[in-house]
């Protein structure tokens, strides 16, 4: 079976060398209002990865699957203008995670590996005016086409 814990680990490894902040499913420390309340200090913009399931593509007659694992990149700002800047700094490090991504393997029962990196929507920036001052967000998608290696790696 795929391991989709060891695929989100790739993925956050490669998000981390945007140099911004990055949470694993929620929030980072260090992200939002610095002081913890809305409208003391300043906001620091980031973004959280959160799985949003997988699905299989295709069942080949050797019964290997193809999986697409979705992922949301879920960007945070104090404006706008600050959630665009740290929704495009991390979408250019998945494109540029194209070079360490694709072809990376991942798994330790079943090894897969990624075959595709599929942007699936770029999500709108919106306003969030349940505190005072707002906040910013946007919801990107992006899937992996993950198909079952046919070596075993050394370790």
């Amino acid at each position: 079976m795929l391991d989709h814990g060891a695929l989100t680990d790739k993925i956050l490894t490669q998000l981390a060398t945007s140099g911004e902040l990055i949470g694993d499913g929620v929030a980072p420390v260090d992200g939002g209002w610095l002081q913890g309340q809305p409208n003391q200090s300043v906001f620091v913009p980031y973004t959280v990865l959160v799985s949003t399931g997988s699905n299989v593509m295709i069942n080949d007659f050797d019964g290997n699957l193809d999986w697409t694992v979705n992922f949301n990149l879920r960007h945070f700002g104090g404006s706008r203008k600050q959630c665009d800047w740290v929704a495009n700094k991390t979408r250019a490090v998945v494109d540029a995670g194209v070079n360490t991504l694709l072809h990376a393997t991942f798994g330790t029962t079943e090894v897969y590996k990624v075959t595709a990196i599929q942007w699936q929507a770029l999500g709108a920036v919106n306003r969030v005016d349940t505190v005072n001052p707002a906040f910013w967000q946007c919801f990107d998608t992006v899937g992996f086409v993950c198909s079952r290696n046919n070596f075993t790696p050394t370790m």
